[in-house]
């Protein structure tokens, strides 16, 4: 298995790995199939079949989903064609030289797209060792959670609890919503705030009736939605355009309250925050997703929780 992100600790793999494998192995992915490789190669198929499982099995993770018509890459794989390729190319790197460079695998981590790209991607980085990347996977979360129980994804940071056979969920992270505009909407917030135009996530306007159920402890009635946008960084953007009205991420505005280019249009008793959930693999749960993938559930929920900086609503 990977070490975890931000460790220097070597892998210690039982045996070096060698070119002449990494030969085999590029040349199936980039062949679609074992008998392809197999005649490009001049090499029995049984002997290719060989070399692949030896090499994820030195590398704890499955590289290649194998089928009648041939085979396909996992994300893993498909990491390790690449590096692989680039490795190949540079001159002088013995066994273990390779075996050094492809210890380390990226931590693989979906999510909300700007929760992941604001808050979480700069410490992440921050704290990767050479070598070791990170790979972000956004989308619908129904979608991500079925790739974290594959194997695809090493973490999941999803809006709600995720519960199943194999899985570990943990609440980690208040993320707090503030409803903000331009300077010149104060005076019509104080009079009638349904007056602003409203730049809303959804047609069903999900954060903006969830924000006033918390604060106003009702819904809105008489909004008008201006643009419908399901882009946190899009509203932000037409939000310091003065197009309206939003609620967005504290995250996601702090530098432009601070700045004055936006403000608070209401400032509440008590701050509206969803909780967001961390969620990972368990030891010991699906064996085939764990060998997709390349980092135990501790080891990577422990990278995700180092790389919240302080400042951020952190909850422990």
């Amino acid at each position: 298995m990977c070490s975890a992100l931000g460790s220097e600790t070597s892998l210690g793999l039982p045996v070096e790995i060698d070119a002449s494998v990494l030969r085999v192995f590029l040349t199936v992915y980039r062949a679609g199939s074992i008998a392809a490789a197999a005649n490009e190669l001049g090499l029995p198929r049984a002997t290719i079949s060989e070399r692949l499982a030896w090499l994820e099995r030195q590398l704890g993770t499955r590289l290649l989903n194998r089928h009648i018509a041939g085979v396909h890459a996992t994300s893993r794989g498909t990491d390790l064609a690449r590096r692989a390729a680039d490795l190949l190319e540079a001159p002088g790197l013995g066994p273990k030289d390779l075996t050094s460079e492809l210890a380390a695998c990226p931590l693989t981590i979906g999510g909300p797209a700007a929760f992941l790209s604001e808050v979480l991607l700069p410490g992440l980085c921050a704290r990767s060792c050479k070598n070791l990347g990170v790979v972000v996977k956004a989308g619908p979360e129904s979608e991500l959670i079925a790739a974290l129980r594959r194997g695809d994804l090493d973490a999941l940071v999803a809006t709600v609890p995720v519960r199943g056979q194999g899985l570990r969920s943990e609440a980690f992270y208040a993320e707090e919503f503030v409803l903000v505009g331009r300077p010149h909407w104060l005076d019509r917030a104080a009079q009638d705030i349904e007056r602003i135009p409203v730049l809303a996530y959804g047609p069903e306007l999900p954060v903006l009736r969830q924000y006033w159920r918390s604060i106003f402890a009702g819904s809105p009635t008489r909004v008008t939605p201006r643009a419908t946008v399901p882009d946190l960084r899009a509203l932000l953007r037409l939000t310091i355009d003065g197009a309206g009205m939003s609620v967005l991420p504290r995250y996601l505005v702090h530098e432009h309250l601070e700045s004055g280019k936006l403000v608070m249009l209401q400032v509440p008793a008590e701050a509206h925050a969803r909780t967001l959930h961390l969620v990972v693999r368990t030891p010991g749960g699906d064996r085939a997703a764990a060998a997709a993938s390349g980092r135990s559930g501790p080891d990577a929920a422990a990278a995700v929780r180092s790389a919240v900086p302080a400042k951020h609503s952190f909850l422990r």
